[in-house]
């Protein structure tokens, strides 16, 4: 199928490796320019040059998300873009019962900092009477898990306030999506087995093992999957589908009605 995004412009958060990379990749193979950010330098590059080398245009945005000012900082490299995917990355590990000082936080990373990216990017997309906004969140904001409670409940924050503004930039062609997987294969996905099992002093391989038996599909989303789902909801083919939470759990929330 032909999406319809050649000579679009995206930029993709967190996409040195990852589900971030993951999205890009997708994109660029579609014929969109993907603007890469991350904070690690080094990785960005690899990222770029491994799009570049499959015949796709990518470039580099080296900057912090988590910094107050990387909102502007993205905007100067590049002051114009069609889709946006925003990446908070990894879940915060943080308790639920933690200081105000640590909601304060959690709200502004995984909230906060890509609404204010967001609005940089809204008068273009307005202007052009078409826009994509794709937030990565997680199905954690659907099911609650006792070591993502804290995550949980900043991503249903985001899914609220994603479902809000869908609702008020519609009229201008714009989307506002956010895309909710599962347990991908990633490193972080990984990591977090680790913190886990040693929280509830088992094994690694007993806590993933637990997990993938918890999962209808008995895998794992794939990035190559991610990505590519990324890239439907970014298309042409979209305009009436907006203000959503797009699960991709491999079943695991049965919940006929989402």
């Amino acid at each position: 199928m032909e999406l319809g995004l050649t000579d679009k412009t995206a930029l993709v958060c967190a996409a040195s490796k990852g589900i971030g990379l993951a999205c890009a990749e997708a994109l660029a193979a579609e014929g969109v320019s993907v603007y890469l950010v991350a904070r690690n330098r080094r990785n960005l590059d690899k990222a770029v040059e491994s799009i570049v080398l499959a015949g796709g245009k990518a470039d580099a945005i080296v900057a912090d998300l988590s910094a107050a000012e990387s909102a502007a900082t993205i905007a100067a490299a590049l002051p114009e873009a069609d889709i946006i995917v925003t990446n908070p990355g990894q879940s915060p590990g943080a308790d639920i019962l933690a200081g105000h000082e640590t909601w304060e936080s959690g709200i502004s990373d995984i909230v906060g900092k890509p609404f204010g990216l967001i609005n940089q990017y809204l008068p273009y997309m307005e202007s052009q009477k078409f826009g994509r906004i794709i937030n990565i969140t997680s199905s954690a904001v659907l099911m609650s898990h006792p070591g993502l409670a804290f995550s949980g409940a900043l991503r249903a924050a985001l899914t609220h306030a994603t479902a809000s503004l869908a609702q008020r930039v519609a009229r201008y062609g714009i989307t506002v999506n956010n895309l909710a997987p599962g347990p991908v294969a990633t490193d972080s996905l990984m990591n977090f087995f680790a913190r886990y099992a040693k929280e509830t002093g088992r094994t690694v391989e007993e806590v993933q093992a637990e997990r993938l038996a918890s999962i209808p599909t008995e895998a794992f989303v794939s990035l190559d999957e991610l990505g590519k789902q990324c890239a439907y909801i970014a298309s042409a083919h979209t305009k009436n589908l907006t203000g959503k939470t797009l699960l991709i759990d491999g079943g695991i929330n049965s919940y006929p009605f989402l």
